[in-house]
């Protein structure tokens, strides 16, 4: 398989919260290095402020049909890793 994406990818969310208002549940922190590249995921909260940062980073262009399975777990991770959201009330 040739990959025709981005190489990397990284975002920066910053929110204030509102006052009186509280974080119900936001992603968890997350690293992995491997093979065919690499995520993470930071969240830092400083009283009314939560930021969160995310890096995927995609070392490969080509996956051949042996590695199938390990690719495919590798993306799965990510997508776990990357998917949760940051919930306030």
């Amino acid at each position: 398989m040739r990959l025709l994406a981005f190489s990397t990818l990284e975002d920066v969310y910053t929110v204030k919260l509102p006052a009186g208002s509280k974080v119900v549940s936001a992603p968890s922190n997350a690293t992995k290095d491997g093979p065919f590249g690499s995520y993470n995921v930071s969240v830092e909260t400083d009283h009314d402020t939560v930021t969160i940062s995310s890096r995927l980073l995609i070392k490969v262009d080509r996956v051949t049909p042996k590695d199938y399975s390990a690719w495919k777990s590798f993306c799965e991770e990510a997508d776990r890793a990357l998917n949760p959201r940051l919930v306030i009330e």
